[in-house]
């Protein structure tokens, strides 16, 4: 149980997750595969069946673990506005991950591509990447330290955090991060330490009128820490509390209008395996989010975080997800904006070669600094079928409606979207 193992046990693809960034992984609403990283590797959602798992290549010390899909899709909404304009595209996603072959210690990087090329609306074509790397050495006495760095371009999606109506091209930024630590086991008491360095810097968005507007004022660095104390309530149930810290600094920001902020939280929950069948990672706490400039509003309340997985049957496995962060706005009169979010997923696996997945999402935005708020559900289906190691076919449905009250800051819009394609892995 990855939950079990560590308190600091973080897998390739939950690098220092961004707290002031929209954090979606690219490809998430496009992809024809379905991977998640479950607790366990022999659930629903999870299980490889032998005669079609993939096998890993060999280079030197590595097992490298290579793929490419390619999918044609259709967006009722391309710009996700009032009236949408509709359009086909190609989705080109390479992944690749090499792992040190040897059970002793961790060293494992990662890459991942997203590329659209739509048929008409040529602005819209965007190109997604990114590059991650992780190790972990063991200790003696079940400690160890770890360390995780990525990079990567992402784009926005468009009328979600405020970026200017009059945009002719998605929005991208480069996002860079590192996370250095240490596990540090005394009996049933883990001790975990951590440090977190992370930088956003965003690219200038070409205007439909011609011209371009500059997006560096979003530009920002955070440095933070955190200390996490779990104790161990049994071999499969630990409670944990922690605290952490980050300072959040403008490196481009308009005059007085500077986003520098210190954030701090405590929280306290517990991990394990609850029952057989349940896992689960839940906890509460106070967060505390203060700004340097007084023309934005604090922020002090009640956060959380949940991640529970049910393993209703050897076929069938349901995952909820819940957590409140912080997006970095792109309205230079808005600091930061407060999101809520809560996801339902089912995986099911009605035969050894085909896999299903339904996800029903909730996002409830809260511009802090005026009184736009947004709320957008969404839903998505998934299909996969392996017809043998090396090729597998995909699918995925899905649709998405924000209605916004307040200062129109972003649009209302309903968008659907649809694919299929086909994966190779060597």
């Amino acid at each position: 149980m990855k939950k079990m193992l560590s308190i600091a046990a973080v897998p390739l693809a939950a690098i220092a997750a961004p707290a002031a960034v929209q954090a979606q992984e690219i490809g998430q609403t496009t992809s024809i595969v379905i991977d998640p990283q479950l607790d366990r590797s022999d659930v629903a959602g999870t299980r490889d069946e032998p005669d079609y798992a993939a096998q890993p290549l060999h280079a030197g010390p590595f097992l490298l673990r290579p793929s490419l899909s390619l999918a044609a899709g259709y967006d009722s909404n391309v710009y996700d506005r009032n009236a949408g304009v509709a359009d086909a595209a190609l989705l080109l996603t390479p992944r690749l991950s090499a792992r040190l072959d040897t059970p002793l210690h961790l060293i494992e990087f990662g890459a991942m591509g997203h590329f659209r090329r739509f048929a008409s609306e040529k602005t819209e074509n965007s190109e997604e990447f990114t590059l991650r790397g992780q190790t972990r050495v063991e200790l003696p006495s079940r400690s160890a330290v770890f360390a995780n760095a990525s990079f990567g371009r992402q784009i926005e999606p468009r009328s979600s955090v405020g970026t200017t109506l009059a945009a002719d091209e998605p929005v991208n930024f480069d996002l860079a991060q590192a996370r250095v630590g240490a596990d540090l086991a005394l009996g049933a008491l883990t001790v975990r330490p951590a440090l977190s360095w992370e930088q956003t810097d965003y690219a200038d968005v070409a205007l439909t009128g011609g011209g371009s507007a500059d997006m560096s004022f979003r530009d920002a660095r955070r440095i933070g820490g955190d200390l996490a104390l779990g104790y161990q309530l049994s071999g499969l149930v630990s409670t944990f509390t922690e605290v952490s810290y980050t300072a959040s600094k403008s490196l481009n920001a308009l005059a007085g209008a500077e986003r520098d902020a210190d954030d701090w939280s405590v929280i306290a929950g517990v991990r394990g395996e609850v029952t057989p069948l349940v896992s689960a990672e839940v906890a509460v706490g106070y967060r505390n989010r203060n700004y340097d400039l007084a023309r934005y509003r604090d922020f002090a309340g009640f956060t959380y975080r949940a991640d529970v997985e049910w393993y209703a049957t050897p076929l069938v496995t349901f995952r909820l997800q819940a957590s409140q962060s912080f997006l970095n706005s792109g309205n230079s009169q808005v600091a930061g904006i407060l999101q809520n979010r809560i996801g339902l997923t089912g995986y099911y696996d009605p035969l050894r070669n085909l896999r299903l997945s339904a996800t029903a999402t909730y996002e409830r935005n809260a511009f802090r600094d005026t009184d736009t708020r947004t709320s957008r559900p969404s839903a998505l289906v998934q299909a996969q079928y392996r017809m043998n190691r090396h090729i597998s076919l995909g699918l995925f449905a899905g649709i998405r409606h924000q209605s916004v009250s307040g200062t129109a800051l972003v649009l209302p819009y309903t968008s659907f979207s649809a694919g299929f394609g086909l994966t190779l892995t060597p």
